[in-house]
């Protein structure tokens, strides 16, 4: 999270696929170090190391979307991207159980790492084109262009930092076995909402997609109190389409806000915003949880959601670019 504002700073003055280059590397030599880690302390510090390289790589691939999109297709271009991120969060737990399960962990990590060194493989042949690169005394890491989008960001990651965290307890209290099964449906619904809400932003407005999304999303978690077994799964399917249609809207808007030289500075900003609001949200759940219920949990996260529609108001018509 600490490093995104200043990859996306870097994002303004370097090529966008070294920077992701960069990231696929760590995560190759950080998927080998796991296999020679002893110790806790040896975990934590090849797990910080891993973070950098997510930091880099997940601000330079929104970032390199933008600039290969065709013009007025920049919604649909970042919300295509993240599918990836999506697909990948859906599968791969299930998968890296199955190696690790057969094979063993060594398997499992050297499969990571190879997983990274195609990652960096492919990048080679992407070509970028010329565009404004940021030149004379350096600006802050943080592009406060970013920072409407970015508030409007925190209060929807609030809402998933408490699914995050409750959700499986949820799922237990109310009969439903096997909570894998309210991720996996929010993580495949997340892919129609990307699909659907990217190329709706471009064409409709980007407010015309977020404030419906982000309400959808509030219904959705304020239902999660009131479900019970399989019923669990309704809100999982309208949250996931409200998320995957809001979260690549918000880093559109981000870029539409800021100058073209800082767009980077700008999705770094927004990166780490939303990292603050899973984080901040799981641990402000986790004390309202204790004091005052699940329930309770639940439903403040949902009117948080609805503020940050109302918050999504003012991003209409502030398109800079």
């Amino acid at each position: 999270m600490c490093a995104r504002p200043f990859v996306g700073w870097r994002l303004d003055r370097d090529r966008r696929v070294v920077i992701h280059i960069l990231g696929s590397l760590v995560f190759v030599t950080a998927s080998l170090a796991y296999i020679a880690v002893g110790s806790i302390g040896a975990l934590l510090i090849v797990r910080a190391y891993h973070g950098l390289g997510i930091a880099l790589s997940a601000t330079a691939l929104p970032s390199l979307a933008d600039h290969l999109a065709l013009p007025g297709r920049r919604g649909e271009a970042i919300a295509l991207q993240a599918t990836s991120q999506v697909v990948a969060a859906a599968a791969m737990p299930a998968i890296g159980s199955y190696i690790a399960a057969i094979w063993g962990t060594t398997a499992l990590f050297a499969v990571c790492a190879a997983a990274g060194a195609l990652g960096a493989a492919v990048a080679l042949a992407i070509r970028e084109r010329p565009s404004p690169r940021e030149v004379g005394p350096p600006r802050p890491f943080f592009e406060k262009d970013a920072v409407p989008s970015g508030l409007v960001m925190v209060g929807l990651q609030i809402s998933y930092g408490t699914i995050v965290s409750f959700v499986p307890i949820q799922a237990a209290r109310v009969g439903l076995a096997n909570p894998g099964w309210f991720f996996a449906g929010l993580h495949l619904a997340m892919l129609v909402g990307q699909v659907i809400g990217g190329r709706a932003s471009d064409r409709h407005g980007r407010a015309a997609v977020l404030v419906p999304a982000l309400l959808q999303c509030a219904v959705g978690v304020a239902l999660i109190p009131l479900m019970p077994g399989t019923l669990l799964l309704l809100p999982a399917v309208c949250i996931g389409i409200g998320m995957g249609a809001a979260i690549p809207t918000l880093f559109a808007v981000a870029v539409d806000r800021s100058r073209p030289e800082r767009s980077g500075a700008a999705l770094g900003t927004l990166g780490m915003l939303l990292e603050l609001g899973i984080g901040g949200g799981s641990i402000a759940a986790g004390i309202v949880g204790q004091a005052m219920g699940l329930d309770a949990a639940f439903l403040i996260a949902a009117a948080i959601a609805v503020v940050a529609a109302m918050g999504a108001l003012a991003l209409r018509g502030t398109s800079t670019r």
